[in-house]
């Protein structure tokens, strides 16, 4: 039992370090504590990365399950993706894929964004991010995901 508040929390964790947030953030708190608020992100980013390594969440209770599921018994567009994770950490493409092919295919997108929002990159590329980052990327994606979402609930319900 696996969910989608793990990319939520990720999604997250990405946007603290983006330069917009921080740009909003840097007239509100001292350039210290911003230092020490990005130090202590990408910790607690390590840790969970070695948490996720180390232990299966297949095999381990002590991940929380997906509320969704919890709450309707379907499926929701992250289902699977805490396992997948384990398994992608362990060099397992497939089993990766098999629990949840929509992270496994969108994993080179995300991590491209992610490089291009914290590093000099951003500007250097700055028409590539925005047809593949911008509003009308967003919308494709959010729209992927819904697609996705139904085909699993469609799945679920006939089998």
């Amino acid at each position: 039992m696996d969910q989608d508040w793990v990319l939520c929390c990720l999604y997250s964790y990405c946007a603290l370090l983006s330069t917009d947030f921080r740009r909003y953030i840097f007239g509100l708190w001292p350039p210290l504590l911003l230092i020490l608020m990005k130090w202590l992100l990408i910790l607690a980013g390590v840790v969970l990365g070695v948490v996720y390594y180390r232990f299966d969440p297949g095999q381990n209770s002590f991940f929380p399950p997906c509320p969704f599921l919890w709450l309707t018994g379907l499926p929701c567009p992250g289902c699977g993706s805490q396992r997948c994770l384990h398994q992608l950490m362990h060099g397992h493409w497939q089993e990766a894929f098999l629990l949840n092919p929509l992270l496994v295919s969108l994993l080179p997108y995300i991590l491209t964004g992610l490089v291009l929002e914290n590093s000099s990159l951003r500007n250097t590329y700055s028409g590539f991010r925005q047809r593949w980052y911008g509003l009308a990327a967003t919308r494709f994606f959010v729209g992927l995901i819904v697609v996705w979402w139904i085909w699993r609930i469609w799945d679920t319900l006939t089998c």
